[in-house]
C-alpha cells in the first residue's frame, strides 16, 4: 500500500453524473491493504460513488488543497456491521480527534457508512 494512508488529510476525487470531478478532504486509514474512511450515508460523495466507483486520492491539507500526486482506485461502500472495522481503523489513527464527530453522530438520524478503496 502506498503511503497515502499515512497522510493526515487526503482529497478524494469522485465523478459526478455529468463527468465533472468533485474533491473532498477526508481522514483516511489503512485496513487490510486498503485505504478506508467513514462518512454520512447520504453524503454527495456516497451518491457519486454509488453511480461511479472510480476515485482518485491525493494528499491534501485541512482545507482540501491538494499537495501531492493523485492515485487512482476503486471505492466500495460498506454499511451496517460491515463498516465497524473501518470505524475502528479511523478511531485508532485519529484517536481523540474523532470524539466531537462521534458526539454529533449521536444526534444525527443518518447512518454512517464505510468506504473502502482498492488502489490501482
Amino acid at each position: 500500500m502506498p503511503t497515502i494512508t499515512a497522510e493526515e488529510y487526503v482529497s478524494i476525487e469522485t465523478v459526478r453524473k455529468n463527468g465533472t470531478k468533485a474533491a473532498t478532504p477526508v481522514w483516511i486509514a489503512p485496513l487490510n491493504g486498503k485505504a478506508v474512511f467513514t462518512t454520512n450515508g447520504d453524503s454527495w460523495k456516497v451518491k457519486r460513488i454509488r453511480n461511479n466507483p472510480s476515485v482518485r486520492l491525493a494528499p491534501c491539507d485541512m482545507k482540501g488543497e491538494n499537495v501531492g500526486t493523485y492515485l487512482c482506485g476503486t471505492a466500495r461502500i460498506l454499511e451496517g456491521a460491515a463498516a465497524g472495522p473501518i470505524n475502528q481503523a479511523i478511531k485508532a489513527k485519529y484517536s481523540w480527534k474523532t470524539w466531537p464527530f462521534a458526539l454529533i453522530g449521536l444526534f444525527q438520524k443518518v447512518p454512517r457508512v464505510g468506504i473502502e478503496i482498492t488502489l490501482d
